[in-house]
């Protein structure tokens, strides 16, 4: 099925604007992040861009503060909650766009979700076999990231906004939620709003995806719909994104650890590729990052070098040998 794409830049975030060496975090993380990571490494080297890496161990490494991070895949759960405070992490977006050779359900499929990445939960053990989990939100976290999310539709040409909420609806947080969203509406009527219940968003994706431009969603909601978002573009290792703070933390946008294959090189280093070109593009290294796009094309459109998950039997470096000798 064929859905129709917008012509603005796919790959926009916010730009710093560098022509200097840059040092950048490197959380390589678990499962097949060490692998994926080096890949990526390979890839970026091989085009030349000023990038040096500072390999992230612990929560120490967290003060040295870095233009832009690299994680790879996830980490264990007290490093995650410290690189999240540390760098204030707020909002974390899901880039789903096919890709020429790519066989997925939808061809020329182009969508972003922003979820909110500020949720806190406190887990409250009640009895052996019971615990309690809260979930702590703030009208002020909704009203940041409705008005990041309008900015970032501005910025980046998205004609709609669609805010996905629970239905029926029934939570505050819902309510604060798309209060703050509508409020950011009426500022923006240059833009198409419109609300949609999660359940009712999820059968219209995997049906007619090009009926959606940005989604915008609270952070309950956010795993479920990234997941979605990645498996309709061709699977967890197409789809990069970026959590953004003080800093900006890039990556797959769906992190797993795939122990099935971890340490046996079949992943699938395309979003970590992709993420890498977005963390060039913020770094102001605009024809590094188009050269390696480049190159990640010609690679499906060309060659018939695949991963595993996409049928092929390349292992995780042929394929990035495959992006570098494509690199022009």
């Amino acid at each position: 099925m064929r859905c129709s794409a917008r012509k603005a830049s796919f790959f926009s975030v916010p730009k710093l604007g560098s022509s200097k060496k840059l040092t950048v975090g490197l959380i390589p993380g678990e499962g097949i992040g060490p692998e994926v990571a080096q890949a990526t490494r390979d890839v970026v080297a091989a085009v030349g861009a000023p990038v040096n890496w500072h390999k992230i161990t612990g929560e120490e490494s967290f003060s040295k503060g870095f233009p832009a991070v690299f994680k790879a895949n996830s980490f264990s759960e007290s490093l995650e909650k410290g690189l999240k405070e540390q760098f204030n992490l707020f909002a974390k977006l899901v880039f789903a766009k096919s890709l020429p050779g790519v066989k997925g359900p939808f061809e020329h499929l182009e969508l972003t979700l922003i979820q909110d990445y500020s949720l806190e939960s406190q887990v409250k053990e009640l009895s052996e076999n019971q615990v309690q989990t809260t979930s702590l939100v703030s009208e002020s976290a909704f009203e940041r990231i409705a008005k990041y999310s309008f900015e970032f539709a501005i910025m980046n040409k998205h004609k709609k906004v669609t805010a996905v909420h629970e239905f029926p609806l029934e939570s505050s947080a819902d309510s604060l939620f798309l209060g703050a969203m509508r409020a950011q509406a009426e500022l923006h009527s240059e833009i198409d709003y419109e609300e949609v219940y999660l359940e009712k968003l999820c059968s219209s994706l995997v049906s007619n995806p090009s009926n959606y431009d940005l989604l915008v969603s609270p952070s309950i909601d956010g795993n479920v719909l990234e997941n979605l978002l990645s498996w309709i573009v061709g699977g967890p290792g197409i789809a990069p994104g970026a959590k953004l703070g003080n800093t900006v933390v890039f990556g797959q946008a769906s992190e797993h650890l795939a122990k099935d294959i971890a340490g046996k090189a079949f992943a699938n280093p395309t979003s970590s590729i992709l993420a890498s070109v977005l963390m060039m593009r913020y770094l102001g290294f605009h024809s590094h990052a188009f050269k390696v796009l480049e190159a990640l094309k010609t690679t499906y459109e060309k060659t018939s070098t695949r991963t595993p998950d996409l049928g092929g039997g390349a292992t995780t470096y042929q394929f990035a040998n495959t992006v570098i000798r494509n690199i022009k």
